[in-house]
């Protein structure tokens, strides 16, 4: 490919077919996509089969991390993500600004509680608990280790 496409630009507005020949074509397998939503699997009874759209803030990024947190005694899912991993026609993905979630109806902003905003694509979160305190460790690509104490 890249011999054939020299830079992004011809790759980019080039059309599937003049890409890969028919012989190729036919033997690829073909799958469908019918929801691009991040969501869950809500659990009726021991089944799983009602997807749960999150809601709009959620979905201006790829979600890669879910992490639990405790704050104020209160059990919440820290979510991250965003995505650099992306093929020469897109950018990237980095408006995911990082959440957390307290339930499908309470979800607020990291920056309301002194993190700041996710800009980048976020390899992992952590929490370390200690003896008087928590650490929550936020590693982004290419970036260095954030770290947030709290109680």
């Amino acid at each position: 490919m890249s011999k054939k496409f020299v830079n992004h630009a011809n790759f980019a507005l080039t059309p599937f077919n003049k890409i890969f020949n028919d012989s190729i074509i036919a033997k690829a397998k073909r799958s469908q996509i019918n929801t691009l939503s991040s969501g869950y699997l809500e659990n009726n009874n021991g089944k799983f089969s009602d997807f749960v759209p999150f809601e709009a803030s959620l979905q201006m990024g790829p979600i890669t991390s879910f992490t639990k947190v405790n704050i104020n005694n209160k059990d919440q899912l820290l979510i991250s993500g965003n995505s650099l991993k992306v093929n020469t026609y897109h950018g990237g993905y980095t408006a995911l600004k990082g959440y957390l979630m307290s339930d499908e109806k309470n979800v607020e902003s990291v920056s309301k509680y002194g993190i700041q905003p996710f800009h980048n694509q976020i390899k992992e979160t952590a929490v370390v608990k200690m003896k008087n305190k928590n650490l929550l460790l936020v590693l982004a690509n290419n970036d260095s280790l954030k770290t947030y104490s709290f109680k």
